[in-house]
């Protein structure tokens, strides 16, 4: 059951279950999906989202081609709601209650991003090398105690994230490359490495952002030139895949403590 809960968390069966719903609508009538609902501003950049079209309080899931939530433990579980600001902005909300089954306090949601559909009805997915920017909003309220991204093994599990930011590349039918940006309660801003949650060729590759409680409370804009950290992560001379979707993770499973954090303005943009 650990080996499950581990593979989920670090990202291996949210992105086994998005493949797999990519071969399954390619073998259905592609009339029937749309894609995702994403739009493009003026300048062209992609607004993954905003959540300004959802209804409060529910789960930001309007289609077929929404948010997703994936818990293959926990089917139905989900602590991710629309909230809103006094001043009328909406954004997502994740809450990780301390007095949730500790099983119950890991879920991921992904919304899987593509332009159109070929003649064929496969999905056109955005390219890296057009879109290298990604920028979004988040605000963390509660850090999820005694959390070490680096120690997750049988013996020690302490990595959780309050917050976290996923890109999924997709490879063309092999392996995917996953990178995560997260606010880490104790390694330093700037840190890199492969999550020891991760297992085998499924390896989520982590980036700090932010550390630690200063801040806490704040909204802070991040913006990140995924492209290079592509190329840092797997490799210069790689040719950067296909960009597959946006993931989303608070947890506090590990630690079975609890944790709080908002997102906001998701957005994919051309160079500056």
């Amino acid at each position: 059951m650990d080996r499950w809960r581990d593979w989920f968390r670090s990202g291996i069966i949210p992105i086994c279950l998005i493949l797999f719903s990519i071969f399954r609508i390619s073998l259905a009538d592609s009339s029937s999906y749309a894609p995702a609902d994403v739009r493009q501003t003026k300048g062209g950049a992609i607004v993954v989202d905003d959540f300004s079209n959802y209804s409060l309080n529910g789960f930001p899931e309007k289609n077929a081609e929404g948010w997703r939530v994936f818990s293959l433990l926990n089917p139905g579980l989900n602590y991710y709601y629309v909230d809103q600001e006094g001043d009328g902005n909406k954004f997502l909300r994740a809450v990780v209650e301390q007095k949730y089954e500790r099983k119950k306090k890991a879920i991921t949601i992904i919304k899987r991003i593509f332009k159109d559909r070929d003649k064929e009805g496969n999905p056109e997915f955005y390219l890296p090398q057009d879109y290298p920017l990604l920028s979004w909003r988040w605000r963390v309220h509660k850090l999820p105690t005694g959390s070490d991204e680096r120690v997750e093994h049988e013996k020690e599990k302490k990595s959780d994230s309050a917050a976290g930011v996923y890109v999924y590349f997709q490879k063309h039918g092999r392996n995917p490359h996953i990178i995560k940006y997260i606010w880490s309660e104790t390694l330093p801003e700037g840190s890199r490495l492969v999550s020891p949650a991760s297992k085998d060729e499924f390896q989520a590759h982590l980036v700090v952002i932010r550390s630690g409680k200063q801040g806490l409370g704040q909204w802070y804009s991040v913006k990140r030139n995924i492209l290079n950290d592509f190329k840092k992560e797997y490799g210069r001379d790689q040719e950067p895949p296909r960009i597959l979707g946006i993931g989303i993770l608070t947890d506090a499973d590990s630690t079975d403590t609890e944790a709080a954090a908002d997102y906001d303005d998701i957005v994919l943009m051309k160079s500056e």
